[in-house]
């Protein structure tokens, strides 16, 4: 919403690129042997395979964006919280969570989800239901690592949540590890 403040970071991935994508823009564009030397080199925040390429987010993206003087904004899978709360990154970790299953069924009764199995199909009961524990298990094991949480209930008022509590970490002081502003001494 405000390309001033907010960039994503650039991610890398072993796809090939499309028509209309720039490497440095959409993604940074790789092939296997160097992308697979970043991961065994721990370069990557995250990275996975999807549909038989390698996709990830590395550390230098995000410290472009960083050095550029700009707030990073990444969607990161679960697993990887713990790496982005670094002395480096200093990671504000918003968690946005589904609304009750009534809510969400409410919500999405029009939509349509993509999957690797069919383009577009409807929700089902057992989608639902899969969202609901999915959203239990990361609270239940990461929410010490969560500075602020959305229920997502309605998209505007999300979104309005999302800038604010953006805004408020922005202006805010936040607390930090004691770690994360003195330096460590070596025996």
């Amino acid at each position: 919403m405000n390309p001033n403040i907010f960039q994503g970071a650039v991610p890398h991935t072993t796809r090939a690129p499309k028509g209309y994508e720039e490497s440095g823009r959409e993604y940074h564009f790789t092939s296997r042997e160097i992308f697979d030397n970043m991961a065994y080199n721990n370069r990557f925040l995250e990275y996975g395979e999807y549909k038989g390429n390698l996709y990830g987010t590395s550390i230098a993206s995000v410290r472009e964006v960083l050095n550029s003087g700009k707030i990073c904004v990444i969607d990161i899978e679960p697993n990887s919280i713990q790496a982005v709360r670094s002395h480096e990154l200093r990671a504000y970790i918003i968690y946005v969570k589904p609304p009750p299953p009534e809510r969400l069924k409410e919500t999405r009764r029009d939509s349509y989800i993509t999957t690797n199995y069919y383009v577009n199909r409807p929700f089902k009961d057992e989608d639902f239901q899969e969202m609901e524990e999915a959203a239990q298990k990361m609270e239940s094991d990461l929410s010490q690592f969560f500075d602020h949480v959305i229920v997502n209930d309605e998209l505007q008022d999300s979104c309005v949540q999302l800038l604010a509590a953006a805004r408020k970490a922005q202006d805010e002081p936040q607390w930090v590890p004691a770690s994360w502003i003195r330096p460590t001494t070596e025996s």
